[in-house]
C-alpha cells in the first residue's frame, strides 16, 4: 500500500532534535543529518513531536530555522507518504504563525 496526504497543521518548534543524523530501515540506512523537532496537537487532541530534517525545513520555510527561538509557534503544510514499511512527512510550506488573540 501506497498512500500520501496533504496536511497543515500549527506546531512549535522545539529546536535541534538529540536524536538526528538518521535511522535503520528494512531497505538499509537513512541518513538525513541534522534536524529539528516540531510538536503539535493531532487530530485526536494528543500531543505529537515530528522530526524534520534541517534540510527539507529550511527549503520550505521562509525564515532562518536555525536562528529562531525555541517554542516559535509555525504553521506547517505537507505531505504524510504512508507505505507498507512504514511512511514520512516532508514539509513543503513553513511559516511563523501569529498567536491566537485571547478573548477579552
Amino acid at each position: 500500500m501506497r498512500a500520501s496526504f496533504p496536511t497543515e497543521f500549527d506546531a512549535v518548534l522545539l529546536g535541534i532534535s538529540r536524536q538526528a543524523g538518521g535511522f535503520d530501515t528494512p531497505d538499509g540506512r537513512v541518513e538525513y543529518g541534522e534536524a529539528y523537532e516540531m510538536s503539535f496537537e493531532s487530530s485526536e487532541g494528543l500531543a505529537q513531536t515530528c522530526r524534520v530534517g534541517l534540510k527539507a525545513l529550511e527549503a520550505a520555510s521562509d525564515f532562518d530555522v536555525v536562528k529562531t527561538p525555541k517554542l516559535t509557534l509555525i504553521r506547517v503544510v505537507g505531505d504524510v507518504q504512508v507505505r507498507d514499511d512504514g511512511g514520512f512527512f516532508r514539509p513543503t510550506q513553513v511559516r511563523l504563525a501569529q498567536p491566537a488573540k485571547s478573548a477579552a
